[in-house]
């Protein structure tokens, strides 16, 4: 009898249990969905690219040959992001996107969200004061480490923790500052986006 694709996956991650850390199941893996499975290939959708990279560095072939004692037969495990969220803009929050049936601009004509800010507004005459000391800090900084705590005691990122980690390192590429860090407190323990390889891994993507 077939074994549906969410079946499939349910399986392997059983499996990777034994294999795989839990809170790397929990971060990575678990809030991923199977979408397909055919000729010999099963297709898992994740939040977003950043996790479907990682997945597919880190676990694509662990759980392809896990395939074969589960299933009594090797099946390709891919990841992609999910079909929604992979229409959306990766720098949304920069510029906004043109709207459907907007006329592009005249030839050599620079588009509107693509003009400069305007130069009444810069840093020479920015006054810093306690409602935007912050923001002054952060945009004159070289690099900077973010922080946040988990009530709840479990420092373990959420698929929102790195999604946002990686919009960060983005936003620092804009404005010429490096994210060194993104740190999660909780009670007595901490967890290092730095320490655990995943702020390196997207330096080492954009580079390449």
């Amino acid at each position: 009898m077939e074994q549906s694709a969410k079946e499939t996956w349910k399986r392997l991650l059983d499996r990777a249990r034994v294999r795989l850390p839990e809170p790397t199941l929990r971060t990575w893996l678990e809030p991923a969905e199977a979408v397909s499975l055919e000729d010999g290939k099963l297709v898992v959708a994740t939040p977003d690219q950043f996790a479907a990279e990682w997945n597919e560095s880190k676990h694509s072939a662990l759980l392809s040959d896990l395939s074969s004692e589960v299933l009594g037969k090797r099946v390709e495990v891919s990841f992609r992001v999910q079909e929604e969220r992979a229409k959306r803009p990766q720098m949304d929050f920069f510029v906004a996107a043109p709207t459907p049936g907007h006329q592009p601009p005249a030839a050599g004509a620079a588009a509107p969200w693509a003009l400069p800010l305007n130069e009444r507004y810069s840093f020479t005459t920015f006054v810093v004061g306690k409602s935007n000391e912050l923001a002054a800090a952060a945009a004159s900084a070289a690099a900077i480490v973010l922080f946040h705590n988990h009530p709840s005691g479990d420092a373990t990122p959420s698929p929102d923790d790195i999604t946002l980690t990686a919009r960060m390192v983005n936003a620092g590429d804009v404005m010429g500052i490096d994210v060194v860090d993104h740190l999660i407190l909780a009670d007595q323990t901490y967890y290092s986006m730095l320490e655990s390889g995943r702020v390196q891994l997207r330096r080492a993507l954009r580079e390449g």
